[in-house]
């Protein structure tokens, strides 16, 4: 098989025999088969090669333009990204810093024992001045319809 690689027989002969041998053999022994020499059909398969090749140029400066503006834009994004990281690193830092303040200034304010035994005093001294005044008439009760 032609192009195997495990094949040993992996050579193809060049012709040179003047076509005898059904090849489409060369006029020489150093000539390409179809015949050599140039002429009309040679300029033409040159510009056929030429235009080609102009096409891939151009393709390549596309594409070096392209990766140009990919790399403009992923400089955009680093800094962007890099910008995000210090205000983000400002923010937590004063977040942090307002934590610790507000730790320091719940340690000295008093036990919360202390707060929920002024509020429970607080709520029966308004409820006993409540009684003595509606037991004095100052309080009159409406009864619901």
């Amino acid at each position: 098989m032609l192009g195997d690689p495990k094949s040993a027989y992996n050579v193809v002969p060049f012709p040179t025999n003047g076509g005898k041998d059904g090849l489409g053999a060369a006029e020489g022994p150093n000539e390409p088969p179809g015949g050599g020499g140039g002429g009309e059909d040679m300029e033409a398969r040159v510009r056929v090669l030429e235009t080609n090749i102009e096409y891939i140029r151009k393709g390549i400066e596309k594409i070096d333009a392209s990766i140009e503006t990919i790399r403009r834009e992923i400089g955009d994004i680093r800094q962007t990204v890099n910008d995000f990281r210090q205000e983000t690193t400002k923010e937590f830092g004063s977040i942090k810093t307002d934590i610790f303040v507000i730790k320091a200034d719940m340690i000295h304010l008093a036990p919360k024992s202390y707060v929920v035994t002024a509020a429970v005093a607080t709520i029966v001294a308004i409820s006993v001045v409540l009684a003595l005044l509606s037991h004095l008439g100052v309080l009159v009760t409406v009864a619901p319809k």
